[in-house]
């Protein structure tokens, strides 16, 4: 079975050839692992069945924050709102502009065999 014919058997309530499978790991080590085997190494070295696509939008919308970055991983370290009564002020991303789905169009194109 290919792996979207895994996914669709699983999604059908059928039995599928074995599971279909994605893994996630510590960010650090992903990121080693990108440069030791290639950025779709959990594809085309373990052969993963499902990869996380994202749409490409600031989820910060313009509100500043402390962060460490440790090269791999930026982490918020304050709050960026210091009361979630601004909240209802802050201006969201347009979920129509075509540009925000770069990313999760590109995926489909490099994986056809998953989407």
């Amino acid at each position: 079975m290919t792996s979207r014919e895994r996914v669709h058997t699983v999604f059908q309530g059928k039995k599928p050839d074995r599971l279909p499978f994605n893994f996630w790991m510590d960010r650090n080590l992903m990121a080693e692992l990108d440069k030791k085997l290639g950025e779709d190494f959990r594809i085309a070295h373990y052969g993963a069945d499902v990869i996380e696509s994202f749409f490409d939008v600031d989820w910060r919308f313009g509100l500043t924050g402390e962060y460490v970055d440790d090269e791999k991983t930026s982490w918020n370290i304050k709050p960026l709102l210091d009361d979630v009564k601004k909240a209802k002020d802050l201006v969201l991303p347009d979920p129509y502009k075509n540009d925000i789905f770069v990313l999760i169009c590109d995926d489909r194109i490099r994986h056809p065999e998953i989407w």
